[in-house]
């Protein structure tokens, strides 16, 4: 296969019935990653799109998905997007909504982490990588801990615990 003959293609399967039956979309210029809704209307799709839109944002159910451009926030890419209750969502473990999508804030004092989740609009937690140091200075192995970080009020705050042995 030559470049020039490939295509991205992805679909979005949907139910309008709780299951019974499902409809299919196809969408030739992106494939899309990831897709979550805020409520049973708000939903978004991050994917890789030919013509550099990066997120689908629906208002009607996933009825009909349009181009979401968020460049003149920063967000030139996004490969996930993730809301875990009604109003909070994050792209790319980088950027939060408190309001379904409407604005969009960086996520502050993180360096580390490969999964953020919010409980709710001030609870939240970050998981990744932490110290790696070895076992004792006669020994060659590695002990490597986990990190595990909390916020209370909504990312202003982190706590960090990075010694959580794995």
């Amino acid at each position: 296969i030559t470049p020039q003959n490939t295509k991205r293609e992805s679909f979005l399967v949907y139910s309008e019935n709780e299951g019974v039956s499902w409809k299919m979309d196809k969408y030739d210029s992106m494939n899309i990653f990831h897709i979550s809704f805020a409520d049973k209307n708000v939903g978004f799709a991050a994917g890789a799109f030919t013509n550099n839109e990066t997120i689908l944002r629906t208002e009607d159910g996933g009825k009909s998905w349009k181009p979401f451009n968020l460049t003149s926030k920063g967000i030139s890419k996004a490969s996930s997007i993730q809301f875990t209750n009604a109003t909070v969502g994050v792209i790319d473990n980088q950027w939060k909504t408190i309001d379904k999508g409407q604005t969009w804030t960086a996520i502050r004092g993180l360096e580390t982490y490969e999964n953020l989740h919010f409980v709710n609009v001030k609870d939240g937690y970050a998981f990744g990588s932490g110290e790696i140091s070895k076992l004792s200075k006669k020994s060659d192995m590695l002990q490597v801990y986990a990190s595990v970080s909390l916020t209370k009020d909504g990312d202003v705050t982190w706590y960090n615990n990075d010694k959580i042995s794995m």
